[in-house]
């Protein structure tokens, strides 16, 4: 394990998961870097010319690129200190896709420039916070589950890159990622309450079918109608009651917990875009009969935390 991991696995101990970061001289890291490191060198051969020749001119330029130098390190710090860092809402993720957070940033009321921000595993973002007070940083995929985020490194070199100073946060919001969504190989569960003539959905719902259009919604494919016949028909949402639907476990429980929690997700997602309220059942967790965003937001949750 190289030195900036154990130095940054030693800050990860000592720093509480917080929902907001301060930056102050606390938590602010000032060091030279490479272009810094030749400056000083620079410096040096210059400093030792200056006296074996016994030049006062050199020494003037000695002093004055050293006084630039120091001057760099305040400026770089300042150009941090203040800042207030926090993400934005986090939306739940489906399995396999990049995780995308939104770091916002409170500048206090000072111009600020020139930033470089990254997940201890991704693309670094580049922050223009004179233009914008937020910035995308992505990180990798998860699996299935609720999951911590790792540390986000913020850097600068302003204002000549002679200096670095960075800061390590590790915010306390969680990650919900839930599972890929895959359509049933058998009926889903519009199609088996429209059959059992349950009451969950009225108006024979086999019969308010389309064929395929080009834009349509892919979730709505009748997919086991086109395995048999190979015909690619959608449902017409608008054509469907709004009578609540139950989504159980226990309906696709024989084909695994992983395959079936897909399937559900499946399902969430179609009744959600058919704009019908619905319920879900898990075997740790029930979401209740709604409709609309935020009950499509508690759904994948619990699909997320499904033990």
């Amino acid at each position: 394990m190289t030195i900036k991991k154990l130095f940054r696995r030693w800050l990860e101990r000592r720093t509480q998961r917080r929902s907001e970061y301060l930056l102050t001289q606390k938590n602010i890291y000032i060091f030279p870097s490479k272009q810094g490191f030749f400056f000083l060198l620079m410096l040096l051969v210059m400093l030792i010319t200056a006296i074996n020749y016994q030049s006062s001119l050199i020494y003037l330029f000695v002093f004055m690129l050293g006084g630039v130098f120091a001057v760099s390190i305040w400026l770089c710090f300042f150009n941090m200190q203040g800042l207030t860092l926090r993400l934005s809402e986090m939306l739940p993720v489906e399995a396999g896709e990049k995780v995308t957070v939104n770091v916002v940033a409170d500048t206090a009321g000072k111009q600020r420039s020139g930033f470089y921000a990254a997940f201890e595993v991704g693309p670094e973002s580049i922050w223009h916070m004179e233009q914008s007070f937020d910035v995308k940083v992505q990180t990798q995929s998860f699996e299935r589950g609720v999951h911590s985020l790792s540390g986000i490194r913020l850097q600068t070199y302003f204002p000549f890159g002679l200096v670095r100073a960075w800061t390590w946060m590790w915010f306390d919001e969680a990650v919900y990622v839930y599972p890929r969504p895959l359509p049933s190989p058998e009926n889903t569960s519009l199609e088996r309450n429209a059959v059992s003539g349950s009451g969950q959905i009225s108006g024979q719902e086999l019969d308010n079918v389309k064929a395929y259009d080009k834009g349509d919604n892919v979730r709505r494919i009748l997919w086991k109608h086109f395995a048999k016949r190979d015909e690619l028909i959608v449902r017409s949402p608008e054509l469907l009651s709004a009578d609540p639907v139950h989504l159980e476990y226990d309906s696709y429980m024989r084909f695994g917990k992983e395959l079936a929690l897909s399937y559900l997700c499946f399902d969430v997602f179609e009744l959600h875009e058919s704009r019908l309220p619905f319920s879900l059942s898990l075997p740790n967790v029930s979401v209740g009969e709604e409709q609309g965003e935020l009950h499509l937001r508690r759904c994948l949750r619990a699909l997320a935390e499904c033990a």
